[in-house]
């Protein structure tokens, strides 16, 4: 066997497994948390989270949809070695995820204090201080997103997975801790957004690693035409 075919079926072999690992992790969490979240939250308290987690999950919907753009630009100027339009794909995809996070953060906070009638008797504090602790974790996590797409980009999903089991062991983890400490639907609300940073911020460092010597991606460098990537 070639070397290139070897490789090559080794990187799709890795990304099939570590996709799978990610949703039995993904499973057993739920599994395991679902009845522990109701009982330190009560009927009411895991009724009005349950409403946070599915407007966080439905606004994820937007960051689904742009990066899949991202990743396939990213894909086909890697394949064609167009290093220039690359970085400057990159750099806006970057740029178009940090309004995309604003707008999140804008929708997030716009529920938490106009819709706190949807919490729990007693919760509306509580469900509109988390809706403010989501809103902050969607501002910083989605501009670190668009280095995920570009993960995604160059095939490694292995990486991608690594992140997102990062989200998933960081939250569970998080949240025994906030419930058993008291800290209620705040303290759950705070592990979900750390372990939803966390794992974005891995993001770029991990793309460090698949990327050519000086041809690292930075923050601050030349972000590009917006304009290129929307009317791509």
């Amino acid at each position: 066997m070639r070397p290139a075919a070897h490789s090559e079926r080794m990187t799709v072999a890795r990304n099939a497994a570590t996709s799978y690992g990610v949703r039995v992790a993904r499973g057993v969490s739920l599994l395991l948390l679902t009845p522990f979240l109701y009982r330190q939250l009560g009927a009411g308290g895991f009724g009005t989270w349950s409403v946070m987690f599915v407007i966080t999950t439905v606004l994820s919907l937007l960051e689904i949809g742009f990066s899949a753009g991202a990743r396939k630009y990213v894909a086909e100027l890697h394949a064609s070695g167009r290093r220039r339009e690359l970085e400057t794909t990159i750099h806006a995809a970057v740029v178009l995820m940090a309004v995309l996070g604003a707008v999140s953060a804008a929708l997030c906070a716009a529920v938490g204090v106009f819709g706190s009638g949807i919490a729990g008797d007693g919760l509306e504090g509580a469900f509109r201080t988390g809706m403010l602790v989501l809103a902050a974790a969607a501002l910083l996590r989605l501009p670190w997103v668009a280095y995920g797409s570009a993960l995604l980009g160059y095939q490694r999903w292995d990486l991608w997975n690594l992140a997102e089991l990062v989200n998933i062991v960081g939250f569970a983890l998080g949240a025994v801790v906030a419930l058993t400490a008291g800290a209620g639907l705040v303290g759950l609300s705070v592990a979900y957004g750390c372990a939803a940073v966390l794992s974005a911020v891995l993001m770029p460092l991990m793309l460090r690693r698949v990327r050519q010597p000086g041809q690292v991606v930075g923050v601050r460098r030349r972000t590009g035409s917006v304009r290129s990537v929307l009317s791509r």
